[in-house]
């Protein structure tokens, strides 16, 4: 299963991009978040929380990522351990000149 999380949130934002419900998950399972940070020029640093929850409206982290750099376009990878159904990406903090995050996640 591969779902999107996150496509083009140039913004941080409180709200879920997208929560997903993994379906019969009664216990922790492992899922990769990869995708890429973009920016048009200089400096981009995006951090992220990943989060999960029970009933799709009360959240906890599950995990901090943060992608920084002076690339145009940086790929990221982690493995995040899950032990509720529902998850999502919550951006907290995003700068640089056209900076932007896309994020997809499959069971590990």
């Amino acid at each position: 299963m591969e779902v999107t999380l996150a496509t083009n949130i140039t913004t941080a934002t409180n709200g879920p991009t997208v929560g997903v419900q993994l379906y019969g998950a009664t216990e922790p399972i492992v899922v990769d978040v990869y995708g890429k940070a973009i920016g048009t020029s200089g400096a981009q640093n995006i951090v992220f929380d990943v989060e999960h929850s029970v009933d799709g409206s009360t959240w906890t982290t599950a995990a901090t990522i943060t992608v920084a750099g002076t690339h145009t376009s940086k790929p990221f990878s982690y493995q995040v351990k899950v032990a509720k159904p529902y998850v999502r990406v919550n951006v907290t903090t995003i700068t640089g000149t056209g900076a932007a995050l896309y994020a997809d996640m499959r069971v590990a």
